[in-house]
């Protein structure tokens, strides 16, 4: 099955002396679906047997590393693969380590770092250190 096709769309001449236009798009479907607390929106449409037949209960275990006692972090993931492996479901477990700020980076980063370092932690991967976020939406002109 593909996950892509090409629409061809016309758009008629406007009323304000806009031309008409046309051309292709393309749609690609991707295996992507949202998630539902439980069942019940499915069962009117589907029934019980099908509503378990296409759907299953699934979830996440998300650890905040950084909340961990740090001595004991190291230990506590081994004991998690462990069990994991145990229950033969090593491909199940994801981890993902990163680097984070220290807790009350932003005032030490202020009060102990000149700016020509704080701003090159500005220049640091694709997007730099700190995540800021623009919206037009709302905002008077």
């Amino acid at each position: 099955m593909p996950s892509s096709v090409l629409v061809p769309w016309k758009a008629p001449a406007g009323a304000e002396g806009q031309p008409a236009a046309s051309g292709t798009v393309r749609v690609t479907v991707k295996e992507q679906y949202y998630s539902f607390p439980t069942e019940d929106p499915f069962i009117p449409i589907l029934g019980e047997e099908l509503v378990a037949k296409y759907f299953r209960q699934a979830f996440e275990l998300k650890i905040k590393g950084d909340k961990l006692p740090s001595d004991k972090a190291g230990e506590l993931v081994e004991k998690v693969q462990a069990l994991f492996a145990e229950y033969g479901c090593s491909d199940a477990l994801e981890a993902k380590e990163c680097v984070v700020p220290v807790e009350n980076f932003k005032a030490l980063r202020f009060a102990e770092m000149d700016l020509a370092h704080s701003l090159a932690l500005e220049n640091v991967g694709d997007k730099g250190l700190t995540e800021c976020s623009v919206s037009t939406r709302n905002t008077r002109k």
